[in-house]
């Protein structure tokens, strides 16, 4: 990398607006004026209403710009608008329309060194304690995520004013064109960024064309982007600067969200097969010159649960630790929150040889080991119906690892707060929530993962060669465990249970 990060990025899609420079422009709204001292605007939001357009108005200039369902009453919960770069300037807050009846959530807004209820925040009732979740607002696709200098890099799709998707105002960076592809720089490890007075640099193709992931190509000393092009069409762009591109090629298979790696087979690193994947996670595998993606397996199905979706890769990972790590868009309703939606826990992604022919597995990264506090450990046990080695325990969070011996027994699994996850060793399948995966036993054995949430349960089959996870809210649910057999007996090899600490504390 050079000593300022690029980040490319398709600015149709942004759903909040930061606004570098765009002139004041009249409407028949509301204004509001402030001198700007605190950290914080507080609006309160109120789901369902008629969206309004906000801006904020500084030096004659719109330097935020967002939609938002303002509370004509009592509000369901309050937003903020982070200030603290405008300290001592006055300032404009403008309503696009203002209606006293429905908009007069507008006059409630302000000021303050804290939003409501800050002091509960990561503590919230279905706040997940170790999957991200945004402060505030609704949370979608995991975009540009990049490893550098010590610290991984999240970016995501995000609408901090309502806890509903959103496609927000006036975008600062297509200059009015749709869907175009665009790029801004920093020069202090991701803490802030400027954008490039060039953009777009790539014009608008067709239709919905968006979603850009950006490689550095080795082989052919040059950046590669993998483009959605609408149609369920991927497309192929090279640049050797970042600020020309040239198309190459374009291949129809999956619908957006585009993400190309490569990965060594069976860990042999001079054996290695490119992946090119889409939003569901359906992947191929074949070859990449640089121009052109030559498919010779595929589509395969990388995931069996009910709310996976847009997972994007970490860039520039250390050659030293080797690994491919993957987080995707956990599509699962936290009802009643401040926020909504989620990231599923980060996994390592391999490629290993199976009958059918290479296959890619997920693990969780092994970082959840830091999480780990109390353990429960039992071996070569003899589980019967109607028994339980879990009765004394209960919780909310948990990593839990076994490994059964299938005996003459009908069903095995768990019971996580009242969810079963259940292994039909007639059917040879592993199900949960209505979602089921195949689940061949080796040499008479199965091996179970599970990572337990307030609002998932992620399963992971015989080291990852099945992944599931699933969105599922615990909240309410007995905090009770239990691992069961039905039609025989199952041996349990080996049975680990850890308590989990919240990441957020």
């Amino acid at each position: 990398m050079t000593r300022a990060w690029i980040c490319i990025l398709c600015v149709a899609f942004f759903s909040v607006t930061t606004v570098a420079s765009q002139e004041a422009k009249v409407t028949t709204g509301k204004t509001r004026e402030f001198l700007l001292e605190k950290k914080y605007l507080n609006f309160p939001v109120k789901n369902g209403v008629e969206k309004r357009l906000v801006s904020l108005v500084v030096d004659d200039q719109v330097v935020r710009e967002f939609e938002i369902e303002l509370a004509p009453g009592e509000p369901n919960f309050w937003v903020f608008l982070e200030i603290g770069e405008f300290k001592g300037k006055k300032a404009l807050l403008r309503i696009d329309t203002y209606d006293p009846a429905k908009n007069k959530g507008f006059d409630s807004i302000y000021q303050a060194d804290t939003y409501i209820g800050e002091e509960d925040v990561y503590r919230e009732k279905l706040r997940p304690q170790f999957h991200f979740t945004s402060r505030r607002g609704w949370n979608n696709d995991s975009n540009g995520m990049v490893y550098y200098d010590g610290e991984y890099h999240l970016f995501y799709q995000h609408n901090p004013y309502g806890w509903r998707w959103a496609a927000g105002g006036t975008n600062p960076m297509s200059k009015g064109q749709p869907f175009t592809q665009s790029i801004a720089y920093s020069n202090d490890r991701g803490r802030t960024w400027t954008v490039y007075e060039g953009n777009p640099v790539l014009n608008h193709i067709n239709g919905g064309n968006r979603d850009p992931k950006v490689i550095w190509h080795q082989p052919t000393n040059q950046w590669v982007m993998a483009l959605y092009l609408d149609d369920h069409t991927m497309g192929f762009f090279t640049s050797k600067d970042l600020k020309s591109w040239e198309f190459q090629s374009k291949l129809k298979c999956f619908h957006e969200c585009p993400e190309l790696f490569e990965l060594p087979v069976d860990g042999n690193a001079n054996n290695k097969k490119w992946i090119l994947y889409g939003g569901s996670g359906e992947y191929l595998i074949g070859s990449f010159d640089g121009r052109q993606f030559e498919a010779e397996a595929g589509p395969i199905p990388f995931h069996y649960g009910n709310c996976f979706y847009a997972s994007q890769t970490f860039n520039n990972i250390p050659p030293e630790d080797g690994r491919r790590i993957q987080i995707a868009w956990g599509r699962i309703t936290m009802p009643r929150m401040p926020f909504n939606q989620m990231m599923l826990f980060p996994v390592t992604l391999t490629l290993w040889t199976m009958d059918d022919g290479p296959r890619m597995f997920a693990e969780p990264i092994h970082e959840i080991k830091r999480l780990h506090k109390r353990r429960w450990q039992w071996t070569n046990r003899i589980l019967k119906p109607q028994s339980n080695l879990l009765s004394d325990l209960s919780g909310e969070l948990f990593h839990i690892r076994a490994e059964f011996q299938i005996d003459d027994a009908s069903e095995n699994g768990f019971i996580i707060r009242g969810v079963p996850v259940v292994y039909n060793i007639q059917k040879q399948e592993l199900s949960c929530c209505e979602k089921n995966a195949p689940l061949k036993a080796v040499d008479g054995k199965i091996h179970l993962e599970l990572l337990v949430d307030r609002t998932s349960i992620e399963i992971f089959g015989d080291d990852g060669k099945i992944y599931m996870p699933i969105g599922v809210v615990l909240a309410d649910n007995a905090k009770s465990l239990e691992i069961f057999t039905k039609g025989g007996d199952t041996e349990v090899e080996s049975l680990e249970v850890y308590e989990l600490d919240s990441a957020w504390r």
